[in-house]
Parts: C-alpha cells; sequence; structure tokens
C-alpha cells in the first residue's frame, strides 16, 4: 500500500470539526489531570483531579528550552488556572505542573528504507465505561519520528504508477511565504548522493540490490535518470535537482523483465 502524503496552505474541512470538537467550551468530557500536577500553593495534593472539563477554546505551543553544554532540556514550570464543573457550576482551580522535556517531540532518526514513526498508544487513558471509546486523554510525552534519507522516488513496472512523484521534508510558519524545504540548498557546488535500489517483490522491508553515486555541480543543477535495455536507446525515468542531499530511487524488476541499465546525464 502506498502512503501520499499533502501539505495544505489552509485548514480543511475536518481540521476546523475536529479542532471545534476539542476546544469549544461546550463541549464537556470526564478528563483527568496530567500525571506530575499539583496545586499552586503550600498543598499541592488539595486539589480535584477527576471532574467534567469543558474545551479551552485555544492552545498555545511553547518551545522547551535546550541546554546545549548539558545536552538536555530544562526543566520549567507551567501555571494555569484549571476550570471544571461541579454540580453544574464552573469551579476554578490553581494548578502547576513541572516539565522535564518537550509534551510533543519532533525527531529525525533513521529506523528502515521508508519510515514515518510515533508513540504508540500506551499511555492514553480511556475515561469512557466498557466497550466505550473515550473520552480520554494521550499523555505526554509523545515523539514523532521522521526518516532522514532526504527525497524519495518509487517505480512500480507493471500496473503500479511509474514513477510517482517526489517527496521531501519541509516547514511552514503562519505567514503566506512559501514552504521551507530542508536541507536549504548554499549557493555554492555539491554534491547530491544518488542511491538507487533494485528489488524483485515489491512487498519487501528493504530493497535486494543498491548503488550509489554522488551528483557533482553547482546547486540546484538538474541531472536526468535514464534506463536502457541495450545501451542504445535510452528513456527517460525523472529529473534529479543537486540540493546536497540523499536521493533515492527504489526500481521493482520482475523474474521476466530483460536486464536494465541506468546512467545519469547532467541537464
Amino acid at each position: 500500500m502506498a502512503s501520499i502524503a499533502s501539505l495544505y496552505l489552509g485548514l480543511t474541512v475536518d481540521d476546523v470539526g475536529g479542532l471545534r470538537y476539542l476546544l469549544h467550551t461546550n463541549n464537556l468530557a470526564c478528563e483527568g489531570v496530567l500525571p506530575g500536577v499539583g496545586a499552586a500553593g503550600d498543598q499541592p495534593n488539595d486539589f480535584v483531579q477527576m471532574a467534567l472539563r469543558p474545551g479551552v477554546e485555544k492552545i498555545t505551543f511553547v518551545p522547551h528550552r535546550f541546554d546545549p553544554i548539558g545536552r538536555q532540556f530544562v526543566p520549567l514550570t507551567n501555571q494555569y488556572v484549571d476550570t471544571y464543573l461541579s454540580n453544574g457550576v464552573a469551579q476554578h482551580q490553581n494548578l502547576q505542573r513541572v516539565i522535564a522535556q518537550p509534551d510533543f517531540l519532533f525527531t529525525c532518526n533513521y529506523q528502515d528504507w521508508n519510515s514515518i514513526s510515533r508513540s504508540g498508544t500506551e499511555r492514553w487513558v480511556n475515561n469512557g465505561g466498557a466497550g466505550h471509546d473515550g473520552p480520554g486523554v494521550i499523555q505526554p510525552p509523545v515523539v514523532i519520528n521522521f526518516n532522514p534519507l532526504g527525497m524519495f522516488y518509487d517505480d512500480y513496472s507493471g500496473p503500479y504508477p511509474s514513477p510517482s512523484a517526489p517527496a521531501a521534508w519541509a516547514s511552514f510558519g503562519i505567514t503566506t511565504n512559501a514552504p521551507i524545504v530542508y536541507p536549504v540548498t548554499p549557493p555554492n557546488p555539491k554534491a547530491t548522493r544518488f542511491h538507487l535500489w533494485l528489488s524483485a517483490e515489491p512487498l519487501l522491508a528493504l530493497p535486494a540490490t543498491g548503488f550509489s553515486w554522488d551528483l557533482t555541480g553547482p546547486a540546484n543543477a538538474v541531472f536526468a535518470l535514464q534506463t536502457s535495455a541495450n545501451l542504445v536507446d535510452w528513456s527517460p525515468y525523472l529529473n534529479i535537482t543537486n540540493q546536497a542531499q540523499n536521493v533515492t530511487f527504489v526500481n521493482y524488476i520482475h523474474p521476466n523483465e530483460p536486464s536494465r541499465f541506468f546512467r545519469t546525464v547532467p541537464q
């Protein structure tokens, strides 16, 4: 099964509906406070833990300071006013929580040739009754990991699309500026490391045979990947832009196919 990643410059209908449900003050759910939360006062254990709580209307993400010398996150204390309902009447209490690491941590680590992973659901708390999924709380920390291999291409013979569109990591802010695609290419000659993998079976976890070579030239130089069965007649597959990063191309070859050759040609 192939997964397709899309970038939306605005909120989708599902985004708006989901956020409205989660954050609206008229949405009440039975929720407990997170582990490590205490009262902001002389009696840290004197507070209401489990209660009906409304949505908070708005959340703000705050970067967690990192100590580069000690190579660890600096603990911070978050103080806030918690609102809950008791006998249909809104009550308020001052709470605080010491946070030793980010609640949401994005990492970049190679696990296999095409993987995106996140924390499991072991720490999720389901406050619903037996047979009911929720309401509940996703307890931090949550770790979301991306593959650092760079741009990635797939090619499937037969009924599969050939070749698929390229993909790359990027980030964008709240402005209307275009997304920044990583890595940011400096304006000087660089080399893109091109990886060609050949596999006889599309469902293998890893391709069987791989070759690599450097595409050296000016920044943003374009190379054409071509293929041939006789080293005379060459057919284009895709164009590769020199962005000083890794580019991986996976080609699935069926057992009854003739020998195939590949080359890259500066454009």
